[in-house]
């Protein structure tokens, strides 16, 4: 659709697998290419629990992505732990999707 079009950057996406390894460290899914629009804005936003918390970054994004899940900007798929301090990705730490003005899509951002 139109809003596709303006999501011009390759994102990495890491998901949340539910599991951990025998150390508590949570295991992630394989990442994957998305499309997106990252944009470093300050802003309070707040969780699903109705938390209150500041964010970095809102990044619209092509699909529906979990909570707890990471990003990072560019080709990263070559890393299979997003935690690792090599690697430029970020928590989802919230997420929100509205329909856009003639309700034909979804515009969805994550907030890391």
């Amino acid at each position: 659709m139109v809003f596709q079009r303006r999501l011009p950057q390759t994102l990495t996406y890491w998901g949340p697998s539910g599991r951990s390894d025998r150390f508590s460290k949570p295991i992630f899914d394989a990442p994957i290419l998305i499309n997106g629009r990252w944009q470093a804005k300050i802003q309070q936003v707040r969780t699903t629990s109705g938390q209150e918390i500041t964010v970095n970054s809102e990044v619209y994004v092509d699909r529906d992505l979990a909570i707890d899940g990471y990003l990072g900007v560019g080709d990263l798929t070559t890393n299979a732990d997003p935690t690792g301090a090599e690697v430029p990705a970020s928590p989802i730490k919230s997420w929100n999707t509205m329909p856009n003005l003639r309700n034909l899509d979804q515009e969805r951002i994550a907030y890391l």
